[in-house]
């Protein structure tokens, strides 16, 4: 799965559910498999916090994308896949 496209899901998942309540989510393509994280303390940075938590849940060289909040118009989504890692930030 391609940032962008993830990013696409990201972005419909907002547009009916809305911005405010939205929660980081990790996608794990090959296991056809979402997760979201709840309680996330404010006082982390939510970059490191999400990526670790998304990246302890996958296999090991599986793929899996995270798309956080990081701001209040903005998301970024990150996709690792083995030791390869990028990331786009998106516009809501």
């Amino acid at each position: 799965m391609t940032l962008d496209e993830f990013s696409k899901t990201t972005q419909h998942i907002i547009s009916n559910e809305g911005f405010d309540a939205y929660l980081p989510t990790a996608c794990y393509p090959g296991r056809r498999e979402i997760k979201v994280l709840t309680g996330l303390p404010s006082h982390v940075d939510p970059e490191k916090a999400v990526f670790d938590w998304a990246a302890k849940s996958a296999q090991k060289n599986e793929e899996f994308l995270v798309a956080f909040k990081i701001d209040a118009s903005h998301f970024k989504v990150i996709r690792c896949v083995g030791p390869f890692i990028e990331d786009e930030t998106y516009a809501v």
